[in-house]
């Protein structure tokens, strides 16, 4: 065991060195070193490839039996060649009978032989060897050996060269022969019964008559698919075989040990109908190793994503997920998110496709009789209605959605800022909108936004405020909002409050545009927009000393590595609350929706709230991490009604009991968190 322990050199030079090989094989003596797998993972490939009858070079060739497993088929006309004149000398000793085959010690970069002699070339492993790092003399040895193949081959001949394919291994093939005009196709083999963890993958390579003017690429990853998918760049293949190289990775991670909470783990599965874009994404994440596992319900279960959620918080961020395992109570789960340009037509479907590939990302030693439980949030599958998508320099790619839930919730829109992590910015309850006329059997239903009704408890916190605070008859409330999105706030404070002016501001036009065209924003003499930098009119307004009753800040950051999702790091710079300060009036109020993933980051926030406004009151979302800041110069008892809720308030324009009620309970909930004995 030892001795074949350190038959695997300490740093990747040692491949390229002859010496080393030398010492290998006198170590390892006459018994065969399979680097990637034996000649029954390999044989369907190359049979399909090379007929008995041709002149085929095994490269590189080792003690590996590959060459006497093809002549034992019919390939009798095989050369071998190798670095190495001890394992020439083993492999000619072993093979003495097979009186056809030959074994030369030869250098693969200048090789004897006459040109177009052979009508195939096999390399098992021997260009990942030589690739051993980046220098400028592989790089000049790898071009050799390249042309030296190039040489040998016919017209129409194939290398076919069985690889890891690391980056730099699976750029060198693809640049070069996209240069020489060569057909390419990629295959993986089945690792199943490998000894790697890694996948396997063959590239078979054409030479033309001739020189293809495009790329000619074609891939054949799926071992469950015979067809072959065509790319369009050397890009699009690198990425493909990257996501299976990290899904072998990741199962053999994961297999071995408890998921540290400091990593975030996931894999993507693609099918044949949309190969562009995975079809599912999950993430696996495992409890403490320390937790009471008799308290569980389990070792391993799934959970899957309700279409819509997968952007909520508890969903699409790290701290959420591991909150929802922890709520699950299973020593492992894996969250699959149901991505876009897919169809789902039902949760059976889903678990018939989920259940072959799951059981690769269960913790080691699970039984393979072990039923896996499958968690979700409703009976069936919800419906995702692309509305509109569109992409800005400032804003990136953005999407308006309808969703449909399979039970009798009602639907809903949301305006989706895709970047890296994807952000509901807006989203809003529907109700369809009835048309004149008769309806046709096959005409779709339509909707329109519900501002009646409240989706998000963030506009129901801010507008149980604003019901609150003690005005003058006669005066209007006059409201700036910093970050207008879909325009749904806007819309809300519109509908829902008598007496009210609305300045919002939005930097990007875009955005104005999808506002107005999808979630029913209107401007009039009570409702203008601004398309500006919010930092800008904020600092412009403050010089020209204009006041607002109260000033909203509702910014999204474009950063989903920050631990602060909202509002940008400039909102909360000491100038601009400054200026914030200066056009808030008196006796009004300053909100600021905070999303930060950090208590340090949070604490700073507060205290630089504090030193301008004496009172700062927090009312935190159930459902995800955002906070509603209150922030005003007045005690709260001078700021607010006490019962806004109880008889005529002359802020309030609904007769809604039931919003009345929601609007009440959520008034009460907020409390002074720069004074912590002072809870409304």
């Amino acid at each position: 065991m030892s001795n074949s322990l350190n038959l695997i050199p300490g740093s990747g030079k040692e491949f390229r060195n002859k010496e080393y090989w030398d010492k290998f094989f006198k170590i390892r003596g006459s018994k065969a070193f399979e680097w990637y797998g034996e000649y029954e993972n390999l044989c369907g490939l190359l049979h399909k490839y090379i007929k008995l009858n041709e002149n085929v070079l095994v490269v590189g060739c080792g003690n590996s039996r590959l060459s006497e497993n093809m002549y034992d088929v019919g390939m009798k006309n095989i050369i071998s060649i190798d670095l190495s004149s001890i394992v020439i000398q083993q492999m000619s000793v072993k093979n003495k009978n097979r009186k056809e085959m030959q074994f030369l010690k030869m250098d693969m970069l200048n090789m004897e032989f006459e040109d177009s002699k052979f009508d195939a070339v096999v390399d098992k492993g021997t260009l990942d060897a030589l690739m051993s790092d980046y220098s400028e003399k592989v790089e000049q040895d790898v071009d050799k050996m390249f042309n030296e193949i190039e040489r040998v081959l016919r017209i129409g001949g194939r290398y076919i060269c069985v690889s890891l394919a690391q980056d730099h291994i699976l750029n060198k093939i693809l640049e070069t022969f996209k240069e020489k005009g060569w057909f390419i196709r990629i295959h993986r083999i089945d690792e199943q019964d490998l000894d790697f963890y890694l996948p396997v993958f063959v590239f078979v390579l054409t030479k033309m008559k001739m020189k293809l003017p495009n790329l000619m690429l074609e891939l054949q990853l799926d071992l469950n698919n015979d067809k072959f998918q065509r790319v369009n760049s050397i890009e699009d293949a690198q990425n493909r075989i990257k996501e299976y190289q990290h899904y072998g990775l990741t199962k053999f991670y994961i297999s071995n040990k408890t998921i540290d909470t400091t990593d975030e783990v996931f894999v993507y599965l693609y099918d044949e109908k949309n190969p562009r874009y995975p079809r599912y994404t999950i993430y696996i994440v495992d409890l403490p190793g320390n937790i009471n596992k008799t308290k569980l319900n389990g070792i391993f279960a799934v959970f899957v994503v309700p279409i819509g959620k997968e952007i909520e918080w508890l969903f699409s961020t790290k701290l959420g997920r591991e909150e929802l395992t922890s709520q699950a109570k299973y020593q492992r789960l894996a969250i699959v998110h149901l991505n876009r340009d897919h169809q789902y037509p039902s949760l059976n479907d889903i678990i018939s496709e989920l259940s072959p590939k799951v059981m690769d990302l269960a913790p080691k030693g699970i039984p393979s009789s072990y039923k896996i439980p499958l968690l979700s949030m409703g009976p069936d599958v919800d419906v995702r209605d692309l509305k509109f998508k569109h992409s800005s320099q400032i804003s990136g790619e953005f999407f308006v959605e309808d969703v449909i839930p399979s039970d009798s919730v009602e639907p809903t829109r949301r305006l989706v800022f895709q970047n890296i992590t994807p952000l509901i910015q807006t989203e809003i309850i529907l109700k369809e909108e009835r048309k004149k006329g008769k309806k046709r059997p096959d005409e779709k239903k339509s909707y329109k936004p519900n501002y009646s009704a409240f989706l998000e408890d963030f506009f129901a916190i801010i507008l149980a405020q604003l019901y609150s605070i003690k005005l003058s008859p006669e005066k209007n409330l006059r409201i700036l909002i910093i970050g207008l999105g879909g325009g749904v706030l806007t819309m809300y404070c519109k509908n829902w409050l008598k007496n009210v002016e609305i300045d919002a501001v939005e930097i990007d036009p875009k955005i104005v545009n999808v506002a107005k065209d999808w979630f029913g924003l209107k401007e009039d003499e009570r409702t203008r927009i601004y398309v500006d930098d919010g930092l800008k009119f904020i600092n412009k307004a403050a010089e020209e000393g204009k006041k607002w009753d109260v000033v909203i800040i509702d910014v999204n950051s474009n950063d989903p590595t920050s631990e602060l999702w909202g509002p940008t790091p400039e909102f909360i710079e000491m100038d601009i609350l400054k200026n914030c300060k200066s056009i808030t009036e008196d006796t009004g109020i300053f909100i600021m929706n905070l999303l930060c993933l950090s208590e340090k980051i949070r604490k700073s926030v507060l205290e630089k709230l504090t030193v301008f406004w004496p009172h700062v009151f927090s009312n935190k979302l159930p459902k995800n991490r955002n906070e509603i800041l209150f922030c005003s110069k007045i005690d709260k008892n001078s700021l607010f009604v006490k019962n806004p809720f109880n008889g005529k308030n002359e802020n309030l324009n609904s007769n809604d009991g039931h919003s009345m009620c929601m609007l009440n309970e959520v008034a009460r909930s907020f409390k002074e968190v720069n004074n912590n004995d002072n809870n409304s």
